[in-house]
């Protein structure tokens, strides 16, 4: 049984409204809509407040549903390699500054800096168009 299945059971035997869950647990009543129907996967946090809310555990939850797992486990890659980058990126526009602050005097060095610094971020930006484009959301089945 999916993740959604399980949510709207667990909702139904508390006898929530959908209206009534949103506020329970802080999100809209579209969202506990497109959660049971399968369209969006709940965060951590909120699978932590649905289970809070419903008296039961994030494994009940999951278990056997692989396509939220892999939304889990896809997220977290995601989260990943966007710090991943914004590091990078951060750092090579801070040794750029340093950089050209330094080197008032020197045009061709600071034109190289800035060269260089061209190429860090091109780069980073495709490594991070590879990580994005290796990890695929999974799919919603069709049955």
């Amino acid at each position: 049984m999916e993740t959604g299945n399980r949510i709207r059971i667990a909702r139904e035997h508390k006898r929530y409204t959908q209206q009534e869950f949103a506020k329970h647990i802080d999100v809209k009543e579209g969202i506990v809509r497109h959660w049971e129907a399968g369209v969006l996967f709940p965060t951590a946090y909120e699978l932590y407040k649905i289970a809070k809310c419903l008296d039961l555990t994030i494994d009940e939850f999951l278990k056997d549903d692989t396509r939220m797992v892999n939304a889990i486990e896809y997220n977290h890659r995601l989260l990943k390699t966007t710090r991943i980058f914004i590091t990078i990126s951060a750092l090579s526009i801070m040794i750029t500054l340093f950089a050209l602050l330094f080197s008032f005097g020197s045009r061709e060095l600071q034109t190289n800096l800035m060269d260089l610094n061209i190429w860090i971020v091109m780069l980073c930006m495709l490594a991070n168009f590879v990580l994005f484009s290796v990890y695929r959301v999974p799919q919603k089945e069709n049955h």
